[in-house]
C-alpha cells in the first residue's frame, strides 16, 4: 500500500461511484445508478463488464461477490473468486500476503469512518516496469446503519 486518502464521494442507494477524469481544469465523476436499468441479473452483469473500470462487489465479511471483466480478465479465475477473500486470491496468485492485509486495513477503516475511502496499490513484476492501481473502497450499509455489502472500483 503506498497512500491512503479520503474521498468525498458520498453513496445513495443504488448508485455507486465508478472513476473519473479530467476535462480541462474540471473533475467529471462517474456513477452507476442502477434504478435507471432494468435489474435483471443478465443485464446488470452486461452493464457493469462493459463499464471502463474495475468494479467488485464483495459481502459484508469482504468475499467476492461479483467482478466485472476488466478486475479480473481471466473467466476462470473470476468465477473461481465468487465466495472468497483476499487472502485466497493472493495465496491463488501467488501475490504477497501484505496486499490482502493492506485491503483488509482500508476495508475496516472504510467501515470505521463509513465512507469511501482509496487506496494506492503498487505491483511489480520482474522484467516490467512497475504497475499502480488506484481502488477506492465504497461501504454500502442498510437503513438501519448494519453493512450490507461492499464496492471496489479501480483503474
Amino acid at each position: 500500500m503506498t497512500g491512503v486518502q479520503t474521498c468525498a464521494l458520498p453513496i445513495y442507494h443504488t448508485c455507486f461511484y465508478v472513476g473519473d477524469y479530467s476535462a480541462g481544469q474540471e473533475t467529471i465523476y462517474r456513477f452507476l445508478c442502477l434504478d435507471s436499468y432494468n435489474t435483471d441479473k443478465i443485464s446488470f452483469k452486461r452493464v457493469l463488464d462493459a463499464i471502463p473500470a474495475d468494479i467488485v462487489v464483495f459481502d459484508k465479511h469482504q468475499r467476492y461477490s461479483f467482478v466485472n471483466r476488466n478486475a479480473i480478465k481471466d473467466k476462470k479465475t473470476r468465477e473461481w473468486i465468487i465466495g472468497k477473500d483476499d487472502f485466497q486470491y493472493c495465496s491463488y496468485k501467488n501475490l504477497p500476503k501484505n496486499l490482502a492485509e493492506d485491503r483488509r486495513k482500508v476495508f475496516l477503516e472504510t467501515l470505521a469512518q463509513k465512507k469511501p475511502l482509496s487506496i494506492t496499490e503498487r505491483f511489480k513484476k520482474d522484467g516490467y516496469p512497475d504497475s499502480y492501481h488506484l481502488r477506492i473502497m465504497n461501504p454500502i450499509f442498510e437503513s438501519d446503519g448494519r453493512l450490507s455489502s461492499g464496492i471496489v472500483t479501480g483503474k
